[in-house]
């Protein structure tokens, strides 16, 4: 039987882990994007170019607002 320190250790350890992925997951699509951006603009494509850059800044400003 696990005490209620052990389930609170637990969850606290559950949410740090699922936190962190969701950051290297936003951090990944960051840095993709400003690839896929760059990409985009060598194919003359600079207003899909654009919105995913757009797309990169809301995501990197959630991160910042709410981490």
């Amino acid at each position: 039987m696990q005490t209620k320190e052990k389930n609170f250790e637990q969850d606290i350890e559950t949410f740090l882990l699922n936190e962190a992925e969701s950051l290297m997951i936003a951090g990944l699509f960051v840095y993709s994007a400003k690839e896929f951006a760059a990409l985009l603009k060598h194919l003359g494509k600079s207003a899909d170019a654009a919105k995913i850059l757009n797309d990169a800044s809301e995501m990197s400003e959630a991160v910042r607002k709410h981490g």
